[in-house]
Formats: structure tokens, sequence, C-alpha cells
């Protein structure tokens, strides 16, 4: 198994995935860019795989957001251009591409990279981000304007309960600390908690929200909990610049997040420092 990922923090945090990504207004990408711009990666991404394309996601506020449905706005893209995969011949990268999105996975998988810290994983995607950007303006596909920059961190939290029951999230996350009294002890089967939260500027103006989004699932017996972070919002500046700075403070902001809604408990099993 590869090395245990390592957050600023925490030692051994349950951390097995980390997606950085951006969405722009949509190129002229036809459906023959995707194979020309993977020949100037391949030594890097040398496996190719299609699959459907994302719909674009806008964080609303104020009177944008009336009458918008739900957390996100979502606008269906065209059907007939697809998402290109480009994955690592380790596996634990993924770069994805399509004509209004830029994303970079790493995942934790069996021989895979460890995790590079978040320094190294920005690293990789300024790169990613700037061979994408000459390569449209080489073929003249149009500027890259991002609408939204965005962070996932995906934690599976590992327990020693088997069979069908859900494991006590109390023992792991704050908002569960007063589940029920001693009145009700019936154990619990399902669980499902989703929480956005906004997230402000320096002005104190909302530019962007964090999703947390908690659930149980089963993995080889074994009961876990999933724990899905995300903070997106738009840059202050269209350009390189301010899509490194966005990407800086969505970081910091899921750290701290990730630290707040989590146990004592939790931080002493992970190594908090």
């Amino acid at each position: 198994m590869s090395g245990k990922p390592k957050l600023s923090d925490f030692d051994d945090p349950p951390l097995i995935e980390v997606v950085h990504g951006i969405q722009f207004e949509p190129l002229g990408l036809s459906i023959v860019h995707p194979g020309q711009f993977y020949e100037e990666i391949a030594d890097r991404y040398p496996r190719a795989e299609s699959h459907p394309p994302l719909m674009p996601v806008l964080e609303l506020f104020g009177s944008a957001a009336i009458g918008q449905p739900g957390f996100r706005f979502e606008v269906a893209p065209p059907a007939e251009i697809p998402r290109a995969w480009f994955v690592s011949l380790d596996n634990a990268y993924i770069a994805q591409i399509q004509r209004d999105r830029l994303l970079l996975n790493w995942r934790l998988v069996q021989g895979g990279a460890d995790y590079p810290h978040y320094q190294g994983m920005r690293r990789e995607f300024d790169d990613l981000y700037l061979r994408l950007e000459k390569f449209a303006q080489r073929k003249k596909l149009g500027r890259i304007v991002p609408t939204q920059v965005e962070i996932t961190y995906i934690s599976h939290i590992a327990t020693d309960q088997t069979g069908d029951l859900v494991p006590d999230p109390a023992k792991y996350f704050r908002v569960f600390s007063r589940l029920h009294g001693p009145e009700w002890s019936q154990p619990m089967e399902a669980l499902k908690l989703e929480a956005k939260f906004l997230i402000r500027g320096e002005a104190n103006e909302p530019i962007g929200r964090l999703y947390a989004v908690l659930t149980p699932f089963e993995k080889g017996g074994r009961q876990l909990l999933q724990l899905e972070l995300t903070a997106r919002g738009v840059p202050e500046v269209s350009d390189h610049q301010g899509i490194a700075k966005f990407l800086d403070f969505a970081h910091g902001q899921i750290l701290k997040c990730f630290t707040g809604i989590t146990t004592d408990e939790a931080h002493a099993a992970w190594g908090r420092r």
C-alpha cells in the first residue's frame, strides 16, 4: 500500500482522494482536441478514457440566486463533447478535461504515489493548467475565463464495526454529540448528513460555499463513514494568480472545517499536532 497521506495538522488522516478543479467559459473544443492535448501530457498521463461530461455548477448569491432550486444552478453541456480522462501509470492521478472544466484528482491506490501534500498537488495542477492555457492559445480555442474554482477532499473513516449497522458518528463528529439521550438506545441502521456553509471574503461578502456530505457505506465486510468536503467559489481575479489564490483559500477553509466538525477523540486517532 502507498504511504498514507498527511495533512498539515494531522499525521494520519483518513484522506483517500483530493480534487483540484476549475470551471471556465466554454472553449472552442472539438472532438479532436482532447486527443491532441493528450500527446502533450502522455509522458505523465499515458492512459486515456472517455466519460460523460460534467454539468456546470455555479454558486449564486443574493438576487442572482432567487428562483434557483437547491444548492446549485446546473445546465447540461452539449452531450456530444465527452470528458477526457488521462490517467497516470500508477493510477494515482487523473487529469480530467472537457470544454468548460479542468480537474486533477489524486487518489490513494495500491502501489500508487503518496499524497504530495497540498503544495505538491497545487504544483501538479498549476502545470496542467498552464499547459492547457498554452494549448488553447495555440489552437485558437479561446481564453480560459474561470467561473468557479473548487477543491474536494474525500475521507474514509474506518471503524471496527461489522454487520449492517452504521458506526457511531458521535465518536468522530461534534454535530452528533447529542444525537439522542438515554431514553433512546435502538441501533442506527441508516444515516446521511448534508450541510452547506457560506464562505465569506475579506469584506465579509459571500464568495463561495463549503459543502459537507457524510454517508455510511460497506467495504470488505466493514462499515465505514465517508466524508466529502467541497469548497467552491469565484476567484477575485480571473487569471492564473487569481485561481491559485482561491485554491489556497479553499484549502484553508476545508482544513478548518475538517478540524472544526470532528471530535478530539478523532483528532487523537489521526495524530493531530
